[in-house]
């Protein structure tokens, strides 16, 4: 009985915020609390505990996801590409040889505008023979 609750009950709780397990978690207390002839209330007690382990991993989860977006802007702004995606062109290494050839040293503001193929050569250069 207790391995099908304990699934029954990740299936519940898994995958929400914290704000939600706060509402399951106050429903529960909430029905322990008003009691009842038949309130299992050793069974309400240990769900609430495993809530609070759901709400504290839920918690973790988000502050977690917030450094990480933090740390995602502060290196946006440090590479001055705000709007752009991080990773905007493919390094040469992971390139095809002719594409590769085609991609000289480009500046950051180039990089952002650049489209792989025979368009992104520098200006001044000639690509090589393809």
């Amino acid at each position: 009985k207790n391995a099908t609750d304990s699934s029954d009950v990740q299936s519940v709780f898994k995958g929400k915020t914290y704000n939600q397990l706060q509402v399951i978690y106050q429903g529960i207390e909430g029905k322990i609390l008003a009691g009842g002839p038949n309130l299992d209330i050793g069974y309400w007690e240990s769900l609430l505990q495993q809530l609070k382990a759901y709400m504290a991993r839920a918690r973790l989860r988000e502050r977690h996801q917030d450094v990480l977006r933090q740390k995602l802007y502060k290196l946006k702004q440090e590479q001055g590409v705000e709007s752009e995606p991080l990773f905007p062109i493919l390094k040469k290494e992971s390139l095809s040889p002719e594409a590769a050839s085609s991609s000289h040293r480009l500046e950051p503001e180039e990089i952002a505008s650049a489209q792989p193929g025979p368009s992104s050569v520098e200006p001044g250069t000639e690509p090589e023979a393809e």
